[in-house]
């Protein structure tokens, strides 16, 4: 029976019935009354004996009964707790032996309403309140995901698969959306909240972010560290009991490792390369795994961590980013755009690339410009909504690379669609090949660089909207001493 999935009032009142039938008798396996919220939310933690358990919860619903249920409630608790036979328990109620076995079966359906209404009021309020751990989403729809979600989701519901996922990609190409996206999927199928997870936890470390319109939004919260991680968890880990107080940081710490070792949870760390102490961060994430597991949303590949599973996003292809046009015009009531022809809107993906967040943006800016000078404008990094997409997306990049991977990339634009080979950028360059190798290091790991390949061959190429930026706003940045912030 899935562990995910309501029972049925017929499957309830079965498993009731059993329940009572085995009252002195231990569980040979697990019974589905176990994974019911209402068992959970009386026992948090691990039980001694969950036949125990399971008797306590039946004889606190019996007491519940009023009315005409009464009779039923007192005939099950005479027969079954109090150890008595049908006879005897029909003498002390002065009723027929049949009457006795009628009550007991109409008490089995009623405890079954009741657990049955108990269950979808708890699963609807534990719905709610894992929704309520999450952000508002930023997006109507998405598209290019559906892939993503199932290899995702069929990493975490793997009981051998990995504790630790990065997604990985450059800005704007969706990571905390496809999360979020995820994270959403798994609250509607039960696989958090009924499955292997408990439930779910987020935290950011966003520090900014860009609107549709173009306009950078600095964020209140400051960047994210150990301490905060604990704050942040405990916040949402112990609402349902208050949060702890008067613990430092390393008490609250034991007390979330308890909790996420008693029950599994997802937890999402948002926005990772913000954090200026990543590998602190990511060593208090370790005490927490197993059987908790945790989604990194990243800019920068963690290639240096030896446990983490890497999982890159890369840009949509043309058909995804034609239908997001669209759907971001019709949504905008951008009817001309909406209407256009494919080969009207394949400026947009040659010019663009795949980026969402570039797209929407492109999108915006055809409701006061024509789409070629849209597009002209982006290529030569005019206005503030453009130049505000490139320094959101590429500034702090670009700041962290040294004299040596700046000029690896300045070149890249040279290199055609399809991407040049290892032997190719070697003699393309007149750079040593030591230099150019600790350079594509540095530009792989920011996501400045894609690399692509086999065993035998290794390919890299930039995206279109990378090639813009590389042609104009990094020449600018230059000329103005990197002061674009």
């Amino acid at each position: 029976m899935a562990e995910n999935r309501s029972l049925s009032l017929s499957e309830l009142e079965e498993e009731i019935k059993r329940a009572f039938q085995q009252w002195d008798k231990q569980y040979r396996e697990e019974s589905p009354l176990t994974k019911l919220q209402i068992y959970k939310r009386a026992n948090p933690g691990p039980v001694a004996s969950p036949r125990s358990a399971i008797n306590q919860l039946l004889l606190n619903l019996l007491n519940e009964l009023d009315g005409d249920d009464i009779k039923f409630a007192e005939s099950l608790r005479m027969r079954f707790a109090d150890g008595r036979t049908v006879r005897q328990t029909a003498n002390a109620k002065n009723v027929e032996e049949g009457t006795i076995q009628k009550w007991q079966s109409a008490g089995w359906k009623k405890l079954a309403e009741v657990v049955k209404a108990k269950e979808e009021h708890l699963r609807s309020q534990l719905h709610e309140e894992l929704l309520a751990r999450l952000e508002a989403p930023s997006y109507a729809q998405l598209w290019g995901v559906d892939d993503h979600l199932a290899s995702l989701s069929s990493l975490l519901e793997d009981p051998n698969g990995p504790r630790i996922i990065a997604i990985e990609g450059i800005g704007g190409i969706g990571k905390t959306s496809l999360t979020d996206q995820l994270v959403r999927h798994l609250i509607e199928n039960g696989t958090i909240g009924h499955g292997p997870f408990a439930g779910c936890g987020w935290v950011t470390a966003r520090n900014n972010l860009l609107t549709v319109g173009g306009e950078q939004k600095k964020l209140s919260h400051a960047s994210l560290s150990g301490a905060g991680l604990i704050s942040g968890l405990a916040t949402q880990l112990f609402a349902d009991e208050g949060r702890p107080i008067g613990l430092d940081p390393e008490q609250m710490l034991s007390k979330i490792q308890h909790r996420l070792a008693e029950q599994p949870h997802l937890i999402v760390v948002d926005n990772l390369e913000t954090v200026e102490d990543t590998d602190t961060l990511i060593e208090t994430l370790r005490k927490l795994i197993n059987p908790t597991r945790v989604i990194l949303t990243t800019r920068h590949n963690l290639f240096s961590q030896p446990d983490i599973y890497h999982y890159p996003v890369n840009e949509l292809g043309e058909k995804d980013v034609l239908q997001l046009v669209r759907h971001e015009a019709e949504q905008r009531n951008l009817a001309i755009l909406a209407n256009a022809s494919d080969e009207d809107l394949r400026p947009i993906y040659k010019t663009v690339g795949g980026n969402p967040l570039a797209l929407r943006i492109v999108v915006g800016q055809t409701h006061i410009h024509a789409l070629h000078d849209v597009l002209n404008d982006l290529t030569q990094a005019r206005g503030k909504p453009i130049e505000s997409l490139y320094t959101y997306i590429y500034w702090n990049a670009w700041n962290s690379l040294n004299e040596v991977a700046r000029e690896a990339w300045l070149l890249m634009p040279l290199v055609n669609g399809n991407g040049m080979t290892w032997p190719q950028l070697t003699e393309f360059t007149d750079m040593e090949p030591e230099d150019l190798r600790h350079a594509l290091a540095q530009l792989v790991t920011l996501n400045l660089v894609e690399h692509q390949g086999n065993l035998r061959e290794s390919r890299y190429f930039i995206h279109s909207l990378t090639r813009s930026f590389l042609q104009v706003q990094v020449l600018k940045w230059g000329q103005d001493g990197d002061t674009a912030e």
